[in-house]
């Protein structure tokens, strides 16, 4: 018996063209009565059952789908007409006009509403799966005035060109705008070239049934959780609570704000190549009635680079339909690879997308028995994404400063940016007999303090931190939160290299509430201040306050999960002064917060030494 936590590869060999499928082979923008007939030819060679097949059109530029057609039917060497239900006379009235006295695969025609289109506009054949099979015109780009533009008029597709979800306009023959107007119907079917597309499996055609791979993951180690999240993903454990098979699976927490859609990546494939399709398939956990809005899931993907799982293309057009309650429920879509001219872009995050109204607690999440199917070509990363036995965990609690030493206010965090307010607290601890407390001091900006520096990481390096918060009694709004931004510097912390994002819920003065988050170190150059190139190499973990004069709270209890080779540094009470109550100034060259007759000889001494051989001694 096969073990669901080990990946399972299955090569699917296929023989090409002797496979069945279908084709979008015509396009029709028809002038009759009401602009009909408007309708697309398909042709389906071999033998498909066309059940759960759909026509769908993307109007005006959309990259939504405006409206869908659900196709139905057996059909063998033959071709299939959809048209559209939703003109006066209907499109089917028309096409019956022109081509109805005929028989044979001139009756095959099936009327629905997804082609309430203008000759401007595209559309697409999905499978079962979702997938996007074949396309006419190109999806998220209004037609108008565009090679593919077929208003009042028509396109057939060249002979033996076989299915791609990668529109060409080569590969199609388009008539001229408006060379429908004025036409009788049986001008119609003399001109418009329905029905003689021939399709004869020219070896030199790609093979839409390449060789496939099968990768499966189940939890059963106890250690994989995600790979990634988006949105305010609180937490991903590896759990025995909720299985649907085995005994583990993992437990995703969510806490709403105002953003009420999360992403928890479960699956990030790469090395694919334009017209590869990945089927993503999971089970997910959900008990709350259909219409409730809460804990729905759904599969979703976005483009990324093969190097970077944090770079993002923008989503991938597809997905599976939400949960509706009923338990454990299999969800399951195929997504097709359409690459823009990024040439980065070569990879696809798969993710299993949260949702929730908004609430102020916690949501929880369960995904089970991930299944994904690729070109054997392709490279697919899965839960765990980084072996937890190379990772260490570093605690803090700022135990470590003695409450009666007169400068430790100056050393209990590692840096501030804006006017902020800090010192050691004794009184209100969450463990132990020590913790911190923070205060902005400004209505302007948002207030940080730095409460841990990680340095020499690597990208692709996984870095999970936690800590609790508690806000000030009597508030009622803002409080605290956890954030993070690069470093490039590891001698550096001031060298700011990009915000990391944070968790987005803040503290309460009621209970400690614990912050969770974790991020990947990105694969990219971060512009200094001068322009220059700098490779990020670390992370500042950091308190925020809500940006208010006099919010804030207390934070304790600082845990840290990082490579074992990485460098962690803690506030110390030797550690170098911050300058509590807004940031130094460029002129406090010695680090005391202070701008006095010490900085002045600096000056003097780096002006000193700018004159001296060789230059590099300039200190300045």
């Amino acid at each position: 018996m096969k073990s669901k936590w080990m990946i399972m590869l299955l090569v699917l060999l296929t023989a090409g063209f002797t496979q069945a499928g279908v084709i979008i082979t015509g396009v029709l923008d028809g002038g009759l009565a009401g602009g009909t007939p408007k309708m697309i030819e398909l042709y389906v060679y071999g033998t498909e059952d066309l059940t759960d097949w759909s026509v769908k059109n993307y109007n005006n530029g959309n990259i939504s789908p405006t409206n869908s057609t659900t196709l139905s039917g057996v059909y063998t060497n033959q071709f299939v007409y959809v048209t559209c239900s939703g003109t006066t006379p209907t499109s089917a009235t028309a096409f019956d006009s022109i081509w109805g006295i005929l028989e044979g695969d001139f009756l095959n025609v099936i009327e629905g509403p997804a082609l309430q289109f203008n000759g401007d506009d595209a559309v697409a054949l999905h499978n079962p799966s979702g997938g996007i099979v074949d396309v006419y015109g190109v999806i998220g780009e209004d037609g108008t005035g565009k090679p593919w533009e077929y208003y009042d008029s028509w396109a057939i597709k060249n002979d033996d060109i076989a299915d791609s979800p990668i529109f060409n306009v080569l590969d199609w023959e388009v008539w001229p705008v408006d060379s429908t107007d004025g036409l009788d119907a049986d001008m119609h079917r003399a001109l418009i070239p329905f029905g003689t597309y021939q399709y004869g499996g020219d070896p030199n055609i790609p093979d839409p049934n390449i060789p496939s791979v099968e990768y499966a993951y189940g939890w059963e180690d106890g250690a994989g959780h995600i790979i990634y999240s988006k949105g305010n993903v609180y937490k991903a454990q590896n759990r025995a609570e909720q299985v649907r098979s085995g005994s583990r699976a993992v437990k995703v927490s969510v806490k709403p704000t105002t953003n009420n859609n999360s992403k928890a990546a479960i699956a990030w494939v790469k090395n694919l190549e334009a017209g590869n399709q990945v089927t993503a398939k999971v089970w997910a956990y959900d008990n709350e009635p259909q219409g409730s809005g809460y804990n729905s899931t759904k599969i979703v993907a976005d483009y990324t680079s093969s190097e970077d799982l944090t770079k993002d293309f923008g989503f991938v057009i597809g997905g599976s339909d939400y949960t509706q309650g009923t338990g454990w429920e299999e969800l399951e879509t195929t997504f097709t690879f359409i690459p823009s001219e990024d040439e980065e872009q070569s990879g696809m995050l798969i993710s299993a997308l949260l949702s929730v109204n908004y609430a102020n607690e916690i949501e929880n999440y369960y995904l089970d028995d991930i299944t994904i199917i690729v070109p054997e070509h392709a490279e697919v990363v899965l839960p765990p994404a980084y072996d937890p036995n190379t990772y260490t965990t570093h605690e803090y609690g700022w135990e470590n400063f003695d409450p009666f030493d007169p400068d430790f206010r100056e050393t209990v965090l590692l840096g501030t940016f804006s006017a902020i307010q800090t010192g050691l607290e004794i009184g209100e601890v969450r463990s132990g007999t020590k913790a911190v407390w923070v205060s902005d001091d400004t209505a302007t900006e948002t207030a940080e303090g730095y409460m841990a520096w990680i340095t020499g990481l690597q990208p692709g390096d996984y870095i999970t931190a936690s800590c609790f918060g508690k806000s000030y009694a009597g508030q009622t709004s803002g409080g605290l939160r956890m954030w993070a931004h690069y470093t490039y510097d590891d001698n550096n912390i001031r060298s700011f290299a990009g915000s990391a994002g944070g968790y987005e819920g803040y503290s309460n003065p009621d209970e400690w509430v614990e912050f969770s988050k974790m991020w990947v170190l990105p694969d990219a150059a971060y512009e200094d201040s001068q322009g220059v190139p700098q490779q990020i190499s670390g992370v500042v973990i950091k308190v925020r306050t809500y940006s208010a004069v006099g919010e804030g709270g207390f934070v304790d209890d600082l845990s840290i999960e990082v490579p074992e080779y990485a460098v962690v540094t803690f506030p110390s009470m030797d550690g170098d002064a911050i300058c509590v109550g807004g940031l130094p100034s460029p002129y406090d060259f010695d680090g005391n917060c202070k701008v006095d007759l010490a900085d002045l000889v600096v000056i003097m001494e780096d002006w000193l030494l700018c004159n001296l051989q060789p230059a590099e001694d300039c200190g300045l």
